[in-house]
């Protein structure tokens, strides 16, 4: 019998975007492309944004797992500012998980990869995209 490969626990998306958001796992492992089924449109000026090419992100997950997503980096036709398709899995400037960051700060776990300053210096932050 052949196990179906689980996508780990952090890939979960949440919130609004759950419908909008498709996450393609390729023949390389820990290696997913974001995409979206849905038209792009500029969060400043709510304008049509081309796809201008992809940028590699690495995330790692509460053990040190990294993983490679490849991100559609757009441009706004309008404003001409560039954004990334960002995941709900993905904090901004974090290299860890969402629920990496969760499970640190609330304690829940008894071993994780992260150093001690860095689980005071998120709780000190509170983070938004926590909440």
């Amino acid at each position: 019998m052949k196990l179906a490969r689980m996508m780990p626990v952090f890939l979960r998306l949440e919130g609004e975007n759950v419908n909008k958001k498709k996450i393609y796992n390729y023949a390389k492992k820990n290696y997913y492309v974001i995409k979206t089924d849905n038209e792009n449109k500029c969060p400043d000026c709510m304008q049509t944004m081309k796809i201008i090419g992809s940028r590699k992100r690495i995330v790692k997950d509460i053990i040190g797992e990294q993983y490679v997503f490849s991100l559609r980096r757009m441009k706004c036709e309008k404003c001409n500012v560039i954004h990334i398709e960002i995941p709900d899995c993905i904090i901004p400037h974090k290299q860890y998980s969402k629920d990496a960051i969760n499970t640190a700060i609330k304690g829940q776990c008894d071993y994780y990869i992260m150093e001690d300053s860095t689980v005071f210096r998120w709780k000190k932050q509170n983070i938004p995209d926590l909440q």
